[in-house]
């Protein structure tokens, strides 16, 4: 019956979902791991693994704890993916500047490094219950 519904001209499709997790007061990533049913466990670090193997380190920063070669950086990566399809970034290098001095205590940034050198980030506003947002980028 949903289906006959959603195919009506007037209807739009969704063409994508979210997920949310919500942190059930787990002490580390183990602890929620040991929540999980036997199965589910064993996909989840399965699924990690080929990450663990990349050679890939991730560190996290809050807004205050960067520095300026680091927002070059965070910049860098965000304007290259919309450079990759000849378009122009809608934000500017002075906007995440702006936000950095307004509101540091809400940016999240992970930044990836191969081989000790940055590769990555993915830049994340929250709140003090979520992350909002995220924006993504690499060399």
């Amino acid at each position: 019956a949903n289906q006959l519904l959603a195919d009506q001209p007037d209807w739009l499709s969704r063409l994508g979902c979210q997920y949310h997790w919500h942190n059930r007061g787990y002490r580390d990533f183990q602890d929620f791991l040991d929540s999980l049913m036997s199965r589910k466990r064993k996909q989840l670090r399965k699924e990690r693994e080929p990450v663990m193997q990349s050679g890939f380190e991730f560190d996290r920063y809050l807004g205050y704890q960067l520095r300026e070669d680091q927002w070059d950086f965070v910049y860098t990566c965000y304007a290259n993916t919309y450079a990759v399809r000849g378009q122009r970034p809608y934000l500017t290098r002075d906007f995440f500047s702006l936000l950095a001095e307004r509101m540091p205590q809400n940016i999240v940034v992970v930044i990836a490094r191969l081989q000790q050198q940055p590769a990555a980030m993915a830049f994340y506003l929250r709140d003090s219950n979520a992350l909002y947002g995220r924006y993504w980028g690499c060399l």
